[in-house]
């Protein structure tokens, strides 16, 4: 959020190429800017307390809990952060209908999976301007390489795990799942579809 609304990748890319002239980046605040968070578990709470630090006003929408309702969230935000799983009823959640009544402009940053949106509309509208920045980590290839190519379509790889912290938490959960499973007590335990508890 920070990035786009200061410009702070052009900012780089133009020192970069030797030009300091600040008067081409005229940017935004978060502050006074309204942020709808779709899927307020665990990382959209925490989401929201970030965003409360620069001054956003937060809305959110999910399953068990709202401040209002999806479409009005929609068309409302400034910013819209996505953080719901992907299931059947996500599949398409920002379809063609919702996505175009968003306020021109709009931030749109899916840390879900690309298949809760309708790309093509994704990419039209990033197009045209009227969605200002879409954020993503798009496994497709296929589509990865249309949204490359547009200026306001940012992808990243799937890292946000890849961190020292991030790993040296994984490998102590591993071994104590291990232990708990040899000690008949399993923990941290999946089960499927089909299969039994």
């Amino acid at each position: 959020m920070l990035n786009i609304m200061r410009r702070t990748y052009e900012a780089m890319r133009q020192c970069d190429e030797g030009d300091y002239d600040f008067r081409k980046l005229l940017s935004n605040e978060l502050n006074g800017k309204t942020l709808g968070i779709i899927g307020y578990g665990r990382i959209g709470k925490r989401v929201a307390e970030l965003a409360k630090c620069f001054g956003m006003r937060v809305e959110y929408y999910s399953r068990s809990s709202k401040t209002m309702e999806l479409d009005e969230l929609i068309r409302t935000c400034d910013v819209i952060s996505v953080h719901c799983p992907l299931t059947k009823e996500t599949v398409n959640l920002l379809d063609e209908n919702r996505i175009k009544k968003m306020k021109s402009g709009t931030v749109l940053i899916n840390t879900s999976r690309a298949e809760i949106c309708d790309m093509e509309v994704i990419i039209e509208m990033a197009s045209k301007g009227r969605i200002r920045a879409y954020f993503d980590e798009i496994i497709d290839k296929e589509v990865r390489e249309r949204c490359r190519k547009n200026k306001n379509i940012f992808l990243t790889p799937d890292y946000g795990w890849w961190t020292e912290e991030a790993q040296e938490r994984l490998e102590k959960e591993t071994i104590e799942n291990v232990k708990a499973w040899l000690n008949g007590k399993p923990k941290n335990v999946v089960v499927g579809q089909g299969a039994s508890n």
